[in-house]
């Protein structure tokens, strides 16, 4: 078929481009291009099955490097739209030690029972694959989905369930911020940053130890109250210096009782000892990042395309995770100065070097051998066509497009 054709359409979605601005930016150029239904030909036909035979290959590597070790990984699921009515669900595991991708897992909402379970379907497929490649899983770091707790402890007992600092912290602050708003409670606004630092102190403290997380967690509501000796005998007092002029919270204040509140709930004291001590899903979230660049949350894209879309941000992911740090002429370490929205104040943040775009050439020789391959865009798509769920519209049935046109009615004229 056309070479032009199926070049352009290649760079197109091998840089994560929405097909209708290139589309757009070529007419308004003047320059000839093909029809948007020609792209898809093309995409069906060449493209997709060049994206998901590379990212196998890829993938392969992947496990064979991972076989004979115990891995430790980070799971996290993104929604392709905010809210409950997502459509797509894509689960990401990272090996905590190499920092690379290994898995990614795109579900569909009608898969499951709703977009609430894409999460807990995701996970339950990935370490299928684990299983089916011989990987050994000694552990894994997720968000605290009751769901996923249930399941592993269930089905997985032999997997140590850790949780990730960032998604616990980031409840605690959720609710110390909003019980702040009250005038009876604003005290606890000054401790709000306090109490996040020292959860993560309380892990990152406690690696090897994991015993000591609990009782170091509760010694803050004593902390807050300016009583730094505790009843507990692994942790019987604190470990910080004088620390001056602080804004206490004395015991019997409504704020104090409130902190009490939120620290010592049953559902985060059972969660505490499962912390994460050595590691966090910051990759995931990284790679959440990535995705967005090239399946953004405001285009609608198809199964098959959605999921060969994750492939390509997971190829571009784990080529460039491990990016030196940039450097000046002189070779000085460059830095970038960032002011984080929570803190408000300057910090300096490490600047990585270019990224690399050598799995860009992998898939246009794969692409390059299909197009040589087929004698036409049918032949490709009918050799290299994969099962997919059902679209969410075929559960329910055709309606009249006629009758529904003469019924329309607009808010002025109802």
């Amino acid at each position: 078929e056309g070479l032009g054709n199926v070049l352009v359409a290649a760079a197109a979605l091998f840089s994560g481009s929405i097909v209708k601005k290139v589309l757009r930016l070529l007419r308004q150029m003047g320059v000839p291009y093909f029809s948007y239904g020609t792209y898809f030909k093309i995409q069906g036909a060449f493209l997709l099955p060049a994206i998901r035979q590379v990212w196998n290959k890829k993938q392969n590597e992947l496990f064979e490097q991972a076989s004979g070790r115990e891995l430790v990984l980070a799971g996290d699921g993104r929604s392709d739209s905010p809210g409950h009515s997502a459509k797509y669900g894509t689960y990401t595991v990272v090996d905590v030690s190499t920092k690379k991708v290994l898995h990614v897992e795109t579900v569909q909402s009608n898969e499951t029972k709703g977009s609430w379970a894409m999460e807990l379907e995701g996970l339950k497929r990935t370490l299928l694959i684990c299983e089916a490649n011989g990987l050994t899983v000694r552990g894994i770091m997720t968000d605290r989905l009751s769901m996923i707790k249930s399941f592993l402890a269930k089905f997985y007992p032999q997997i140590w369930h850790m949780f990730d600092c960032w998604h616990v912290a980031k409840g605690i602050k959720k609710r110390m911020v909003s019980a702040g708003k009250l005038k009876s409670l604003v005290g606890l606004q000054d401790w709000v940053q306090a109490t996040v630092k020292h959860l993560y102190w309380c892990a990152e403290s406690s690696d090897g130890a994991p015993e000591e997380i609990l009782p170091k967690w509760t010694s803050l509501v004593g902390h807050v109250a300016d009583l730094h000796e505790h009843a507990d005998p692994l942790y019987p007092r604190c470990q910080h210096g004088d620390l001056g002029k602080k804004k206490w919270l004395p015991e019997g204040l409504q704020a104090h009782d409130k902190l009490k509140s939120i620290v010592l709930s049953k559902p985060l004291l059972k969660d505490i000892p499962q912390l994460s001590t050595s590691a966090q899903t910051y990759a995931t979230e990284c790679f959440h990042s990535t995705v967005n660049q090239f399946a953004p949350k405001s285009t609608h894209f198809g199964y098959e395309s959605m999921q060969a879309r994750v492939f390509v941000a997971a190829l571009h992911f784990n080529e460039n995770s491990d990016r030196p740090q940039a450097t000046t002429k002189e070779g000085k370490k460059r830095f970038l100065v960032k002011r984080p929205k929570q803190t408000k104040r300057p910090i300096a943040s490490p600047m990585k070097g270019p990224c690399t775009y050598a799995y860009v050439q992998e898939l246009m020789k794969e692409t390059l051998a299909l197009n040589c391959h087929y004698p036409s865009y049918r032949a490709a798509r009918k050799a290299n066509c994969v099962e997919a769920p059902p679209t969410l519209s075929s559960g329910y049935e055709r309606p009249n497009k006629d009758l529904l046109i003469s019924n329309h009615r607009s808010r002025f004229n109802c």
